[in-house]
């Protein structure tokens, strides 16, 4: 099946999808996207996950049906994933790592029957009522990938046009991904530490008058501070300055900036 097979509707919609995945996303990928990728397929939930086989952890999830993204800090489990990386190794979702095949987009069917897959324990521990999973993934450093994986409940599966229309996004997503993570180490290393603490402050809410008595300096200097601060982020407003440090991957407690070591389109 090749991209002339696909409706006009199809491809206008991937043009569309192709600008939304490249806005500044933060750490995952933009919630325009995802909820437009969710309408085009048709399935129930979506999730963007950052996933480390050598620490067994997820450095990154973003969930669309929950809003929710978690950017965890490195070698952090969640207790949830006992189960999930207890059965890794068996399910389909290592296929990625075993064959280091990064350009294709996978279903559960190519891997289980229906019947096979609730039998297994990833399906009983993880994912009962998910009767129907496609994926794509990208190599994202040593032992590292992320994946974004469509699921379905009872009913149709994806098929080879929702596998097509993954199969093109999947290097658009991939290169957003590492665009962004680029972005964000240069935000990183723009400020110098004090700089970083001042506009941690910030964020708290405190005025130049607080952030002065906590720092032991003067008003003047916080303002200069932050002058020099707008300058290097290319802002014009605290809160602007704010957003763009906090949401590239660090919670200001020293969690992992997520910079992409090898991923490729």
């Amino acid at each position: 099946m090749s991209a002339t097979n696909l409706g006009e509707h199809d491809i206008g919609a991937l043009g569309e999808l192709v600008t939304l995945v490249h806005e500044d996303p933060g750490p995952g990928l933009p919630w325009p996207f995802l909820h437009r990728l969710k309408d085009l397929i048709g399935c129930d939930d979506l999730s963007f996950n950052g996933v480390d086989t050598l620490t067994e952890t997820h450095y990154l999830k973003q969930c669309l049906d929950e809003s929710e993204f978690v950017d965890a800090s490195p070698g952090q489990r969640d207790p949830e994933d006992e189960a999930f990386w207890r059965h890794y190794w068996s399910a389909y979702c290592s296929y990625y790592d075993l064959s280091g095949d990064y350009t294709s987009v996978t279903l559960l069917s190519d891997f289980f029957s229906l019947r096979q897959w609730r039998a297994t324990g990833m399906y009983i521990d993880t994912a009962y009522g998910v009767d129907h999973e496609m994926m794509m993934c990208a190599p994202d450093g040593p032992g590292r990938s992320v994946r974004l994986i469509a699921f379905r409940g009872p009913g149709a599966s994806f098929d080879e046009r929702d596998r097509l229309l993954f199969a093109l996004l999947r290097p658009h997503v991939a290169e957003a991904y590492r665009a962004a993570a680029i972005r964000r180490l240069r935000v990183e290393t723009a400020l110098t530490p004090r700089q970083r603490q001042l506009l941690e402050l910030v964020g708290l809410g405190h005025t130049n008058r607080q952030i002065a008595r906590r720092m032991s300096i003067s008003e003047g200097t916080v303002r200069t501070h932050l002058v020099n601060i707008f300058a290097r982020l290319d802002v014009t407003s605290r809160t602007a300055a704010v957003t763009r440090v906090a949401a590239p991957g660090t919670s200001g407690d020293g969690a992992e900036v997520l910079v992409p070591g090898a991923l490729s389109a």
